[in-house]
């Protein structure tokens, strides 16, 4: 997919925002750290003065080769939303917005239309086929879990996986579960607990796997 200068990602600030620097520095081959060519405002309620902030960093021409400014809010309201179209219609050269709300259906259609899908998949950076995995694991009984997790520990002891692949696994079941409705936020806590751990490389695989496998 080629780049373009609108997308739109649905998810939580926390969750999205270090995986969307990697995106970018990787897409848009761009700092995040302390460039202000990259910029990131996050909003409970994004209203129509913080939407003509969104304008004005727009209008600014990169002082690099690109700039990305993006934006996460659990809400848009209207009046903002409908002062963002000339600005998403009319791009400035060079220069990126990444709307991410809780829920793409928050926004209106003509909002919608302007801009393209970011896949999690893509943002976070592990393909289509461990959010399948992901998926069926949530979808699984407590024995298929249990079996699914000694065919990932086996993989890892012979060598053919590894532990970053672990680590996709638990986060894709992160953006799994976060596409609930209405979010499962003791399942979200749950997981992100067991990440926490899992960066730990002293900790014990199979017992934090287990441990999403009995309690989410």
């Amino acid at each position: 997919m080629e780049n373009y200068h609108a997308y739109i990602v649905e998810g939580e600030a926390e969750m999205l925002f270090p995986h969307l620097r990697t995106f970018c520095e990787k897409t848009f081959g761009i700092k995040t750290n302390g460039n202000p060519d990259y910029i990131e405002l996050k909003y409970v309620q994004c209203g129509v003065n913080d939407a003509r902030t969104i304008t004005s960093l727009q209008e600014q021409k990169a002082l690099g080769s690109s700039r990305v400014i993006v934006c996460s809010f659990m809400s848009m309201t209207t009046e903002a939303q409908n002062s963002l179209l000339k600005t998403l219609e009319e791009p400035t050269p060079g220069v990126c917005i990444i709307l991410a709300p809780r829920s793409k259906e928050s926004l209106i259609p003509t909002v919608r239309s302007r801009m393209r899908p970011l896949p999690l998949s893509r943002a976070i950076g592990f393909s289509d086929e461990v959010l399948t995995v992901a998926s069926s694991f949530k979808d699984a009984s407590l024995g298929s879990r249990l079996k699914m997790i000694q065919e990932m520990l086996g993989s890892l002891e012979k060598g053919k996986g590894t532990k970053d692949d672990i680590l996709s696994f638990v986060q894709a079941l992160e953006v799994v579960y976060s596409r609930n409705t209405p979010r499962d936020w003791d399942a979200i806590k749950r997981i992100r607990i067991t990440l926490t751990y899992l960066y730990d490389r002293t900790q014990s695989v199979k017992q934090l796997l287990e441990y999403l496998a009995h309690t989410l």
